[in-house]
């Protein structure tokens, strides 16, 4: 294992820690976003990059406040004009998948059971 030189550390932590900390508030988390967004633009998907290891810090900092602090989505049908019955027929006839406001759909299609 590597020793840690403290006096180095002490030095690059004292220049990353007004950037880089785990967010307490709506404004300490936006920063992170922000700076998470620049550094995507800067070092993209090159996983070779000297700061890909602090997007992937940033990264879990940012998950660890949403997990915290932001409510999961509800699903919610959205019929566009359209009743949920209405939908359901289209979707029986042309295999239209539904549109939903969250990532996940549900386990069970509730207009399918009637």
């Amino acid at each position: 294992m590597q020793n840690l030189n403290i006096d180095r550390t002490e030095s690059a932590w004292s220049a990353l820690a007004g950037n880089v900390s785990v967010p307490h508030t709506e404004e300490e988390y936006d920063r992170l976003v922000s700076l998470l967004d620049n550094l995507i633009d800067e070092v993209g998907e090159d996983e070779s990059h000297p700061l890909a290891s602090l997007m992937e810090v940033l990264g879990v900092l940012i998950e660890k406040y949403e997990d915290e602090h932001v409510p999961e989505l509800t699903v919610e049908y959205k019929a566009v004009g359209r009743s949920r019955h209405e939908l359901a027929g289209q979707r029986k006839r042309n295999k239209t998948p539904y549109i939903f406001n969250s990532a996940q759909p549900p386990k069970a299609n509730p207009i399918e059971k009637q």
